[in-house]
């Protein structure tokens, strides 16, 4: 990742898009614009290559209590997983039309439902019990500092030269341009994050052997 101040970027913006007026463009509006921005990349990543921004964060249960709290700050829940006999093992998602489907004695909880109040758990929990939650944390707070994957500042500096001009007159359509090339850029990098993998080897259709080998 590459450290940038907030400064340097919005005097970017400043410069490419003629908002040297501080009064009218001052920077606390600014700022707000950015974060819209970035919490747009934030959201576009996280849904083209599930898993980038992924965390485990823990929670326990409290016995005869149907649900416990999504943990601090999570956006999306990927799974829930209960601690037993020291593995961890996946609970099953559930939908409304399974809701009664565990109307039992509590026990080990065996699947989850996400609601307004957190995670349901079915069946109650009769005990306390140790939950792994993998989930996608919220778009994180820009602050004095900030820090970007490689490329990313530029698709928040275009996008937030976007919603600047909401109410300006003028040609828009080269911002755009720019910051559609910005977020292909991020997204390809954060879908080929993964350098370690090999490579595949192309075939060749027409000759039906792999081609540059000359394997039979």
């Amino acid at each position: 990742m590459a450290v940038k101040t907030t400064a340097s970027v919005i005097s970017t913006i400043r410069f490419r898009g003629d908002y040297s007026n501080t009064k009218r463009f001052p920077d606390t509006n600014i700022i707000v614009e950015m974060q819209a921005s970035f919490a747009e990349l934030y959201q576009a990543i996280a849904k083209e290559n599930e898993g980038f921004f992924d965390i485990y964060s823990s929670a326990t249960t409290t016995a005869n209590v149907d649900f416990v709290a999504l943990p601090a700050n999570t956006w999306l829940v990927r799974a829930v997983d209960i601690l037993d006999s020291g593995q961890f093992c996946e609970l099953e998602a559930i939908g409304i039309k399974d809701r009664n489907r565990y109307q039992c004695t509590p026990a080990q909880p065996c699947a989850y439902r996400l609601t307004a109040r957190g995670i349901d758990l079915y069946p109650t929990p009769d005990a306390v019990y140790t939950l792994r939650v993998l989930n996608t944390p919220s778009a994180p707070t820009m602050g004095d500092t900030f820090d970007f994957y490689n490329g990313w500042e530029e698709y928040v500096v275009y996008a937030t030269l976007l919603r600047l001009s909401l109410n300006e007159e003028g040609d828009r359509a080269p911002w755009i341009t720019e910051r559609d090339r910005a977020r292909a850029i991020a997204i390809t990098g954060a879908n080929g994050r993964r350098s370690q993998s090999p490579q595949l080897i192309p075939l060749d259709d027409d000759m039906g052997y792999w081609s540059g080998y000359g394997w039979p």
